[in-house]
């Protein structure tokens, strides 16, 4: 959505944006880098974790989002970056470690 000077593929999209982790003590904190909005639109990311039943799950809201706290600190205007153009930060912020994902174009998580 919004404004940029050519189309951008969900492909290069989804290269911009992704998850990230850190350790925090005894728990693992998950959360999101790429997402960004404007007044004319903006890009989200959704997930999905399967985790053991055995581990306790907590959901907080700044995890996810333009404001999420795993975002990096860089410049929010537009920018062109790894062969898109887009208007947020491209990479976890200090002391998060991105999270190998792959697109699930067939939306097998929904359907388990």
């Amino acid at each position: 959505m919004g404004h940029p000077p050519s189309p951008v593929h969900i492909s290069k999209a989804k290269d911009c944006m992704g998850v990230a982790f850190r350790v925090d003590g005894a728990s693992i904190v998950i959360g999101t880098f790429g997402e960004w909005v404007s007044k004319e639109g903006g890009v989200e990311l959704s997930m999905v974790l399967r985790v053991p039943k055995s581990l306790k799950v907590q959901t907080r809201a700044d995890l996810s989002g333009s404001e999420s706290v795993a975002q990096g600190k860089e410049d929010k205007k537009a920018i062109e970056a790894k062969g898109c153009y887009w208007y947020g930060p491209v990479a976890p912020g200090k002391d998060w470690t991105e999270v190998k994902s792959e697109l699930d174009a067939k939306l097998t998580a929904k359907q388990s």
